[in-house]
């Protein structure tokens, strides 16, 4: 097991994730490259006193290490598709990336979301809103066992049958429980699908974002959508739907959108999955970033837009509903809700303002955990509405069983 400490070189690398607005500053940090590294990072942490954190990619903000044990799990990114029984098993730092490509080859497709670069495990645990939810649920809803250290320095084997209350919280509840070093997940015999999107100018927006909810009321599992208000730095701002479709006659389900107000571009197409990056062409390298968001059952137009400040640079609504709807047994939370809108803007005082403000006037209902954006006391707050309360209820209780002591309490614990 190799460890940095603060005066090491290669330490300020190894504790930085995609988002550079998170500053983890741990006492050790451990450059796991197996389960094993990661057994005896615990076991250590547990001889030492210190709390445990840990990060893959490190898009999601959570609470920051500050001071303790952070494992960094990048190194771990074996990725094994079984074509017959359409499954991938991942290590815990995989990115879709290395999953999306492989799977292709055998014509299967993955729930991942917009972002190849994003970690496989944490978006997983999270729920995963990913590109095909509408049509096969969230992510969380796929997964099939998981290998997991625990704060006692036990590698577990959880599924249905085996730690079934763990099986249960770490699908969906993002619940700081331990360390996943193994995920086994289904694959999707999807090749190809009807996907891209179409781009307004921005001066459009309220009879885009109209015409989008409108659109959306009548579409079926096979498409799943979302619109975004986008201001790119130093450009003019523009609208932008984009669509995956899964069905077949893809050009008749957007003809409305292309008829909703005049269109600058259109790539909506046929294409392999394993291309869909080029749906949302989201960064690819680190930045520091904010984001936010809220479920909504409904969207007052008017008010988000009227609220939706120039600080920010995205300002999203996703349609939800479809198979997220279907009960899978796991922690997801709120799956009753239409829509989920979340903001983005380079992290500053005046982005999160901004955004704080949208939201209160959007609604208070918290977004799924993945969306949540926040640290401190404030994530804290957030995480107590991200879902039922019966459901933070039995995660703090499956948290206590595992982890008595709280040595996990970086991440996204749940109290």
């Amino acid at each position: 097991m190799r460890t940095l400490q603060p005066e090491d070189a290669g330490y300020e690398q190894e504790t930085s994730g995609f988002n550079l607005a998170i500053a983890h500053r741990p006492d050790v940090v451990v450059p796991a490259e197996s389960a094993e590294d990661v057994i005896a990072a615990v076991r250590h942490a547990a001889d030492a006193g210190l709390p445990v954190a840990v990060m893959g990619a490190g898009h999601a903000p959570g609470l920051p290490a500050e001071g303790g044990l952070l494992i960094t799990t990048r190194r771990m990114n074996g990725v094994t598709i079984d074509a017959t029984a359409r499954t991938a098993r991942v290590e815990g730092g995989a990115r879709w990336a290395d999953v999306i490509g492989p799977a292709s080859e055998h014509g299967l497709a993955a729930l991942s979301g917009s972002s190849p670069g994003v970690g496989v495990v944490g978006y997983t645990l999270g729920g995963g809103i990913g590109l095909m939810s509408r049509t096969y649920g969230f992510a969380a809803d796929r997964v099939r066992a998981l290998e997991v250290v625990t704060a006692d320095g036990r590698l577990r084997q959880v599924d249905a049958d085996q730690e079934a209350d763990l099986f249960w919280a770490l699908r969906g509840g993002k619940v700081t429980l331990g360390v996943v070093t193994s995920m086994t997940f289904d694959l999707l015999p999807q090749a190809s699908v009807f996907a891209g999107s179409l781009i307004y100018p921005g001066d459009a927006a309220r009879q885009v974002f109209a015409a989008y909810l409108d659109w959306t009321r009548g579409l079926t599992e096979e498409t799943t959508t979302s619109v975004a208000l986008l201001r790119p730095p130093g450009a003019p701002p523009v609208v932008a739907v984009r669509v995956v479709h899964t069905g077949a006659d893809g050009d008749r389900v957007v003809a409305p959108m292309r008829a909703a107000a005049p269109v600058l571009a259109d790539d909506l197409r046929d294409m392999p999955y394993r291309d869909t990056h080029l749906v949302y062409n989201d960064p690819e390298g680190p930045m520091p970033s904010w984001g936010r968001g809220v479920l909504l059952d409904d969207v007052d137009v008017d008010a988000v837009l009227a609220a939706a400040d120039e600080s920010l640079v995205i300002v999203e609504i996703r349609h939800l509903g479809g198979a997220m709807a279907h009960d899978a047994g796991n922690a997801v939370g709120w799956r009753d809700a239409a829509y989920c809108l979340s903001t983005h803007t380079i992290a500053s005082p005046e982005g999160a303002k901004a955004g704080d403000t949208l939201m209160s006037v959007a609604g208070p209902r918290p977004a799924p955990v993945n969306f949540l954006g926040l640290t401190g006391d404030a994530l804290r707050e957030q995480l107590r509405g991200a879902w039922q309360p019966e459901t933070v209820r039995r995660l703090a209780e499956i948290r206590r069983a595992y982890d008595p002591s709280g040595v996990f309490r970086f991440g996204h614990p749940v109290e």
